[in-house]
């Protein structure tokens, strides 16, 4: 019976430092993830449309579509 008593107390003891482990790497993964966030608001694009060369002309339906794709983008980034 002893051993028993024994080798539960130590399949608690791991369970508890299993969980404990667990809480700090979440953690860990939410301020990484909040570091993300504060990263991304830093570099996102301007919501202003940028004029393009003429050279680009040809381009243009192309880089229209791109820009309402970026403003749609941008309508679900995280807010800083």
């Amino acid at each position: 019976m002893d051993t028993l008593t024994v080798l539960m107390q130590d399949l608690l003891t791991q369970n508890h430092a299993l969980r404990r482990e667990n809480e700090e790497l979440m953690d860990q993964v939410r301020r990484l993830l909040c570091e993300k966030a504060n990263l991304l608001a830093q570099v996102w694009p301007p919501a202003c449309p940028v004029e393009f060369p003429a050279t680009f002309k040809a381009m243009q339906p192309l880089a229209g579509n791109l820009i309402e794709i970026e403003r749609t983008t941008q309508d679900h980034a995280p807010a800083t």
